[in-house]
């Protein structure tokens, strides 16, 4: 066996948060695999979002410290709330169908299967701008 044989990795879920911060969401763990050519990854939920994170959990309790915090300036976190969990789902998923619809209300209504109300409600609660995802907007940044 390699050196590697007693690592521990907790798997996250990198979430972008409003303050174009990112939280890390606690999903599973890997470990190296029998014949030591990559990792068996053991997922207890689905990722809110592609981008996943790896850390080394033998020197960790819970949640990674923030990496754009200074050692210092670092704070134990409680884990989540359901409430927090359910917001960055939302969040991750509306943003998402707005970003594959350009933009497009009528149709992010209609993937989501959800009334225009709902739809501005969840996104004023929760900070989403739908011009960041507008055709026009990317193209001015393109």
């Amino acid at each position: 066996m390699n050196d590697h044989s007693h690592l521990t990795l907790r798997v996250y879920s990198a979430i972008p948060r409003q303050d174009a911060g990112e939280e890390w969401l606690n999903i599973g763990v890997a470990f190296p695999h029998q014949d030591g050519k990559g990792f068996d990854v053991v997922l207890q939920a689905l990722p809110l979002n592609p981008r996943l994170v790896l850390r080394d959990s033998s020197h960790e309790q819970g949640r990674p410290a923030d990496p754009s915090q200074p050692a210092a300036h670092r704070e134990p976190r409680k884990p989540p709330s359901l409430r927090q969990q359910l917001e960055a789902f939302e969040r991750v998923l509306i943003e998402q169908t707005l970003m594959e619809t350009g933009g497009n209300i009528g149709a992010v209504m209609q993937r989501l299967n959800i009334p225009r109300r709902t739809l501005s409600e969840k996104m004023a609660r929760l900070g989403i701008d739908r011009r960041r995802f507008s055709n026009g907007a990317r193209k001015k940044f393109q």
